[in-house]
């Protein structure tokens, strides 16, 4: 069944009662609550203006010191001791094997030296160490014996050795000249030894001090015209083996006496 209700206008009876009730409203409170409400406006923009000002001029002072912050604390965190994190070894470590490796070098060297001493002892005077064959029929260029007790090949190791140990050691370590000149003298009696030209220009620089056009013409046996042309001097480097050692050997031999 369908209700029905009967109609009722009591609500809006009392609406229309209250609004009787506020009474009319005067021009002067009219205005005045019209100023209220824009001063309330104008404050309220003025308010918001300065907060953003504010922010806008002290947002990049936070974050420049968000930054310096967030810096110190990383550079921090990488100068904390870490020894987890070592991936390679110590100088200490460092240092051990680099002397290892120069023990193990002294002792092989120690052992082909007197492995070719016993080899030398057993061979024929004539014949020399591997792929070393001194010619009976070739003479030196140079005075003086060649020394038999040792072959061309220990003669040249002995000779980077001192070498090596006077760029090693300090300034003003004299070294073994008389030794020297008989090494110089070993290396020059075979025809081919790998390396024999460049130890003489080593000796020429490390030793004789000498560089450059130092050879004297007359020894290379260059016509006069090639000999004005040059003033009288060659390059070392251009010079044949034979010439080159000969001419160490004398300065050798003068420095020596």
């Amino acid at each position: 069944e369908k209700t029905e209700f009967p109609e009722s206008n009591d609500d809006d009876d009392d609406d229309d009662d209250d609004l009787d009730s506020l009474g009319p409203i005067s021009s002067e409170e009219a205005l005045l609550a019209v100023e209220r409400m824009v001063r309330d406006y104008r404050r309220s923009n003025a308010r918001r203006a300065k907060a953003v000002r504010r922010n806008r001029r002290e947002g990049p002072k936070r974050g420049t010191h968000r930054s310096i912050v967030i810096d110190e604390n990383i550079a921090g965190r990488d100068d904390a001791p870490s020894p987890g994190l070592e991936f390679g070894p110590s100088a200490t470590e460092l240092a051990a094997a680099r002397e290892r490796r120069a023990e193990k070098s002294r002792k092989a060297y120690a052992s082909r030296l007197a492995n070719a001493a016993a080899k030398n002892s057993t061979v024929a005077p004539t014949v020399a160490a591997k792929g070393e064959e001194i010619s009976p029929k070739e003479k030196p260029s140079f005075s003086g014996p060649p020394s038999t007790s040792r072959t061309a090949a220990q003669a040249f190791q002995r000779l980077e050795a001192i070498l090596d140990d006077q760029s090693n050691n300090e300034e003003g370590v004299r070294i073994n000249l008389s030794a020297m000149v008989e090494y110089v003298r070993d290396i020059l009696v075979v025809k081919r030894l790998t390396g024999r030209k460049d130890l003489l220009l080593r000796i020429l620089r490390e030793v004789l001090d000498l560089r450059g056009k130092c050879v004297p013409m007359a020894m290379t046996r260059k016509t006069v015209s090639e000999q004005k042309k040059s003033n009288g001097f060659v390059f070392a480097s251009a010079c044949r083996v034979e010439i080159l050692g000969e001419f160490v050997l004398s300065r050798l031999e003068e420095l020596e006496q």
